[in-house]
């Protein structure tokens, strides 16, 4: 099959080039309006997103010791089990470190060198 000059058709034209910027263009728009948006509603309107359990919503001046309150609060629930450490199964484990290490056999002097030699 021959090229023939005055044939060939050309693919790209400066329409196509114009549209493609029109559309990056609305897209970069579209991005930065919705980010606008969302960081309004974030920052500006103080909506909090990931409410903290520890902060105070009353306006009260000791705000050191109503914080140690709340965690003194949420940790009253929690209790330890120590009867797991008095088991026959749990006493009966051995530390990684108790076992002799054996030498084993050594390898090649040369792992990198061809098998054959």
């Amino acid at each position: 099959m021959a090229i023939i000059p005055g044939k060939q058709k050309i693919k790209f034209s400066f329409v196509d080039a114009k549209l493609r910027k029109q559309k990056k263009l609305l897209y970069i728009t579209a991005a930065v309006v919705i980010a606008t948006i969302g960081l309004y509603f974030i920052y500006l309107r103080g909506i909090d997103i990931f409410p903290s359990p520890l902060t105070s919503t009353d306006n009260t001046s000791n705000v050191g010791g109503d914080l140690t309150s709340k965690i003194i609060e949420m940790l009253k629930p929690v209790s330890l089990d120590l009867s797991l450490l008095k088991d026959k199964k749990f006493q009966s484990l051995i530390l990684p470190g108790d076992f002799p290490i054996i030498p084993g056999e050594k390898g090649r002097p040369d792992p990198f060198a061809p098998i054959n030699q």
